[in-house]
Protein backbone atom coordinates (compact mmCIF):
# COMPACT_ATOMS: atom_id res chain seq x y z
CA UNK A 1 0.00 0.00 0.00
CA UNK A 2 1.40 3.21 -0.72
CA UNK A 3 -0.07 6.77 -0.42
CA UNK A 4 0.63 10.53 -2.23
CA UNK A 5 -1.20 13.82 -2.79
CA UNK A 6 -0.92 17.22 -4.19
CA UNK A 7 -1.19 20.67 -2.44
CA UNK A 8 -1.83 23.41 -4.45
CA UNK A 9 -3.91 27.15 -4.16
CA UNK A 10 -7.00 28.37 -5.19
CA UNK A 11 -5.76 28.99 -9.07
CA UNK A 12 -4.53 25.06 -9.40
CA UNK A 13 -0.58 26.29 -8.18
CA UNK A 14 1.46 23.41 -6.83
CA UNK A 15 2.71 24.38 -3.63
CA UNK A 16 3.96 21.27 -2.53
CA UNK A 17 3.60 17.04 -2.49
CA UNK A 18 3.72 13.68 -0.77
CA UNK A 19 4.78 10.21 -1.90
CA UNK A 20 4.91 7.03 0.67
CA UNK A 21 4.74 3.60 1.42
CA UNK A 22 2.38 2.44 3.89
CA UNK A 23 2.85 -1.53 4.18
CA UNK A 24 0.11 -3.71 3.49
CA UNK A 25 -3.74 -2.51 3.97
CA UNK A 26 -6.81 -1.56 1.79
CA UNK A 27 -6.92 0.21 -0.93
CA UNK A 28 -9.40 2.29 1.63
CA UNK A 29 -6.75 2.69 4.35
CA UNK A 30 -4.57 4.12 1.63
CA UNK A 31 -6.99 6.84 0.92
CA UNK A 32 -7.25 7.79 4.75
CA UNK A 33 -3.52 7.59 4.91
CA UNK A 34 -3.10 10.08 2.07
CA UNK A 35 -5.49 12.49 3.66
CA UNK A 36 -4.23 12.31 6.68
CA UNK A 37 -0.95 13.14 5.54
CA UNK A 38 -2.27 15.76 3.07
CA UNK A 39 -4.21 18.00 5.86
CA UNK A 40 -1.31 17.42 8.35
CA UNK A 41 0.73 18.99 5.71
CA UNK A 42 -1.65 21.66 5.28
CA UNK A 43 -1.62 22.82 8.97
CA UNK A 44 1.98 22.38 9.24
CA UNK A 45 2.11 25.34 6.26
CA UNK A 46 -0.47 27.28 8.21
CA UNK A 47 -3.41 27.31 5.84
CA UNK A 48 -6.62 28.10 7.81
CA UNK A 49 -9.11 27.33 4.44
CA UNK A 50 -8.79 24.18 2.41
CA UNK A 51 -10.31 21.71 0.32
CA UNK A 52 -9.34 18.28 0.43
CA UNK A 53 -10.34 16.53 -2.91
CA UNK A 54 -10.65 12.73 -2.86
CA UNK A 55 -11.46 9.81 -5.54
CA UNK A 56 -12.48 7.56 -3.08
CA UNK A 57 -16.10 8.64 -2.42
CA UNK A 58 -16.52 6.05 0.63
CA UNK A 59 -13.69 7.83 2.59
CA UNK A 60 -15.31 11.11 2.21
CA UNK A 61 -18.78 9.73 3.67
CA UNK A 62 -16.76 7.85 6.28
CA UNK A 63 -14.92 11.09 7.63
CA UNK A 64 -18.65 12.82 7.35
CA UNK A 65 -20.73 10.35 9.41
CA UNK A 66 -21.92 12.82 12.95
CA UNK A 67 -21.15 9.75 14.94
CA UNK A 68 -18.04 7.39 15.66
CA UNK A 69 -17.60 4.25 13.13
CA UNK A 70 -18.03 1.29 14.32
CA UNK A 71 -15.19 -0.92 15.71
CA UNK A 72 -13.63 -1.26 12.47
CA UNK A 73 -10.32 -1.25 10.68
CA UNK A 74 -10.77 1.88 10.13
CA UNK A 75 -11.70 3.94 13.22
CA UNK A 76 -8.42 5.03 14.66
CA UNK A 77 -8.01 6.48 10.97
CA UNK A 78 -11.22 8.32 11.03
CA UNK A 79 -10.54 9.43 14.66
CA UNK A 80 -7.21 11.02 13.57
CA UNK A 81 -8.92 12.77 10.58
CA UNK A 82 -11.96 14.34 12.89
CA UNK A 83 -8.94 15.19 15.61
CA UNK A 84 -7.51 17.05 12.74
CA UNK A 85 -10.38 18.63 11.54
CA UNK A 86 -11.22 19.57 15.12
CA UNK A 87 -8.52 22.25 14.59
CA UNK A 88 -8.96 26.00 14.26
CA UNK A 89 -9.43 25.57 10.46
CA UNK A 90 -12.11 25.14 8.00
CA UNK A 91 -11.84 22.30 6.11
CA UNK A 92 -14.34 20.59 3.05
CA UNK A 93 -14.19 17.77 1.13
CA UNK A 94 -15.10 16.70 -2.50
CA UNK A 95 -14.95 14.22 -4.35
CA UNK A 96 -13.41 13.91 -7.36
CA UNK A 97 -12.85 11.39 -10.52
CA UNK A 98 -9.84 9.86 -10.55
CA UNK A 99 -9.14 11.09 -14.34
CA UNK A 100 -9.20 14.36 -12.12
CA UNK A 101 -6.77 13.66 -9.89
CA UNK A 102 -3.76 11.63 -12.33
CA UNK A 103 -1.02 13.50 -10.41
CA UNK A 104 -1.73 12.38 -6.86
CA UNK A 105 -2.36 8.81 -8.45
CA UNK A 106 1.17 8.69 -9.87
CA UNK A 107 2.69 10.05 -6.73
CA UNK A 108 0.67 7.15 -4.39
CA UNK A 109 2.11 4.64 -7.68
CA UNK A 110 5.81 6.05 -6.93
CA UNK A 111 5.15 5.13 -3.34
CA UNK A 112 5.54 1.77 -3.87
CA UNK A 113 8.84 1.93 -5.13
CA UNK A 114 10.32 4.52 -1.99
CA UNK A 115 11.84 3.08 0.77
CA UNK A 116 11.13 6.79 2.55
CA UNK A 117 8.22 8.73 2.90
CA UNK A 118 8.93 12.21 0.62
CA UNK A 119 7.43 15.45 1.33
CA UNK A 120 8.50 18.37 -1.00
Amino acid sequence: MATGGVLQDSNGIWLGGFSSKEGCGSVLQAELNAIIKGLSLAWDMGWKRVVCESDSLEAIHLIQLQYSPPLTTYRSSIQEIKSLLSRGWEVHFAHVLREANLVADCLAKKGHSMDQAFAF
